[in-house]
């Protein structure tokens, strides 16, 4: 969707703007994250810390908190106040990225496109909370050698992406590792990667999202 869908902004479900059905206890979290870092920077500055930094921090803790907003207005059609700020925050957003302010609808839809933009965006900051010191790949342990009495030695390991922080999701008692996260064989245990959340549709619900388990 582009700034001129504008129309589709009031009319949208949740899961029509937002396909990849965002956690919004994440989006609390990286939101929150997003502006402690930007208030740190501002107020302690340092020789590694450029102007590009902080305006990162201050955008994407704007662009996460309007994002929530819409989203909690998008799922309580008569919530008016949280439409109004994620209007705001849109218009705001827009304002930072340099771009002239527009009405509520245009501002919501211009959120909803950074969003997706962010989303996909491979970069991570050099102090991103997964470690990846900004590269995007951190090397994950895969495999241990059974040393007996519950110890084990890793022994292989391999790049990854980076989560930026987040806990990979858990695994359900139909893995084959029945929900441990490993599984053993030949005296080695090994992370067990294969696992995939499948959706149970919920029963009575008008939730737009009640058909869909976010893997966090």
């Amino acid at each position: 969707m582009t700034m001129l869908d504008e129309t589709l902004a009031a009319r949208a479900t949740a899961s029509e703007a937002y396909p990849d059905c965002p956690s919004v206890g994440r989006l609390l979290t990286e939101a929150a994250a997003e502006s402690a870092w930007h208030l740190e920077a501002t107020l302690h500055p340092t020789s590694w810390r450029n102007p590009a930094y902080t305006r990162e921090r201050q955008r994407n803790a704007l662009l996460l908190r309007g994002a929530l907003l819409d989203i909690v207005a998008l799922q309580s059609t008569g919530d008016l106040h949280s439409a109004a700020q994620a209007a705001q925050a849109g218009g705001d957003l827009q304002q930072l990225d340099g771009h002239w302010r527009t009405g509520a609808d245009q501002a919501r839809a211009y959120l909803r496109e950074q969003y997706r933009a962010w989303r996909t965006d491979e970069h991570h900051p050099w102090d991103c909370p997964g470690d990846c010191g900004g590269t995007g790949i951190v090397m994950q342990t895969l495999t241990w050698e059974d040393q007996g009495e519950g110890i084990y030695c890793p022994v292989h390991e391999e790049p990854v992406d980076c989560e930026r922080g987040q806990e990979p999701p858990e695994h359900g008692p139909d893995c084959d590792c029945h929900g441990t996260g490993f599984v053993r064989e030949r005296g080695y245990r090994n992370r067990c990667l294969a696992y995939l959340p499948v959706a149970q549709p919920a029963q009575g619900t008008d939730d737009p999202w009640g058909a869909w388990e976010p893997p966090f």
